[in-house]
Formats: C-alpha cells, structure tokens, sequence
C-alpha cells in the first residue's frame, strides 16, 4: 500500500517528512477482517442446517402421494439427465469413429469428437490443421523410406557397380599410367 492511497485525501505533492508525520497521525491502519469472516461462515453453516431441518419438516408433513409424485420428479429429473448424457457419450464415439476412419490419431480424434458436441469450432479447426500436419509429416517420411538410394563411388565394395564407375576407373587407371610414362621420359631426358 502507497502513502497516497494511505492518506487519501490529506496527501498532496511534494510533503516535508513532518507534513507525511501530521498526517499520519489521522489515519487508523486496516484492521484484520478474519473474526468476521469466521462469524460470517458460521452464519451461513447455521443457515444450511435451518434450511435443511425446514425442507425435512417440511417433507413430514406431506401427504404420501404428494411425497410419492416430488420423489418421481425428482427420480425422472435424474433419468433425465443421464440419458442426455448417455445420448452425448453416443454422440461423441460415433464422431470419434469417423474421425479414426479418416486416419486420426486416437487422442485427437477424441477431443475433436468433443469439440464438434460443444460445438467448438475453433478447436474443431485447429484439430484439423494437426491432422493434416501430421499426415503431410507420415507421407514425407515414408516417401523418404521407400525411396531408392542413390549409387555411388563410395568405395564400400558395392558389387553392382554401374557402367560410370567402371568407366571413371578406367580412365583413372589410364591417366595413373601416363601420369608415370611422363615422369620416366622427364627423367631420362634430363639425364
């Protein structure tokens, strides 16, 4: 907390140590709130327990069919609820099948299933975005696998050497020799 917001009112710019002192000595430092904040919790658990003791007095006085007909509602409210939930697990493994059939990754194909149920386009989107990536990524890969490799001189003793090695040893060969015919001719010409 800044001595300006501490002073309010009283603080103004450009105050001597003694003006910030006298001004001070106005002001009465925040108290500790946790004793309220206690009592106020234990209101409100009083609170819950008198409503809960009302609702069950309440339920006593009830005749047996109107008890009977509030427990059906509330029985069939619960049926409800969990055949849209039922209905929504359906929903999303039939998404998430056709996703897999189109060649997901189970996980994404999951939570776009998800994503389509909530109706969360975005996430729908960006999902599909990964799956192209990652499909651009397999075809780059397995293009890169099966490609053939290319021949080469690599000296490693590779027995299906093409006809252009055989050639390029040959001419080497044959420059090797006329590379030392020359040296022997320099030779006896100089001596």
């Amino acid at each position: 907390m800044e001595i300006k917001d501490l002073l309010g009112d009283a603080y103004k710019d450009g105050m001597t140590m003694d003006e910030l002192t006298e001004a001070l000595k106005g002001v009465t430092m925040p108290q500790d709130q946790s004793a309220e904040i206690a009592r106020l919790k234990d209101t409100i658990s009083k609170s819950n327990a008198e409503a809960k003791d009302w609702k069950d007095k309440y339920r006593s006085t009830l005749d047996e069919a109107t008890r009977k007909q509030q427990e059906a509602e509330e029985a069939s409210r619960q049926m409800q609820e969990r055949l849209a939930e039922l209905e929504k697990e359906k929903t999303i493994a039939g998404y998430k099948a056709s996703y897999l059939s189109m060649g997901y990754e189970e996980a994404l194909a999951e939570e776009t299933a998800k994503a389509v149920v909530d109706n969360d386009m975005v996430k729908v989107f960006e999902n599909q975005k990964k799956h192209q990536e990652a499909v651009e990524k397999r075809i780059r890969e397995d293009a890169l696998k099966n490609s053939p490799r290319p021949g080469g001189t690599g000296g490693g003793g590779d027995p299906e050497e093409t006809e252009a090695v055989k050639l390029a040893k040959q001419i080497s060969s044959a420059k090797a020799k006329a590379d030392e015919a020359a040296v022997k001719g320099l030779e006896n010409y100089i001596r």
